[in-house]
């Protein structure tokens, strides 16, 4: 088996501006619509895995992961692993997110 025969969706969403395009290697990028919660469930359909992106110097979209997870358990399967990234970790002196918080 070669590596091209695995194909993963793997989705990466969070709210617009927490640099989820800086993140972005081969994944489906919801390019803002996030901002209108225009997200659909045909978007969640078949995802493997889901990452979910908070900007550590934006307190707001820090608690709105609380409504990403709602989300993913409204369309998503329930055995979709899911991964948690703070993102903006180099902007130190913005920090309002810290990792012990997130870490709950």
């Amino acid at each position: 088996l070669f590596f091209s025969d695995y194909l993963f969706k793997l989705l990466l969403i969070g709210d617009s501006g927490v640099g989820k395009s800086c993140l972005l290697l081969r994944f489906w990028d919801t390019a803002g619509q996030e901002r209108f919660r225009t997200i659909t469930s045909s978007y969640y359909r078949g995802a493997h895995g889901i990452i979910v992106v908070y900007d550590v110097t934006d307190q707001e979209s820090y608690n709105n992961v609380k409504q990403w997870l709602q989300e993913i358990e409204r369309y998503a399967s329930e055995n979709v692993n899911k991964l948690l990234v703070g993102n903006k970790c180099d902007l130190t002196t913005k920090k309002v997110v810290d990792y012990t918080t997130a870490k709950v």
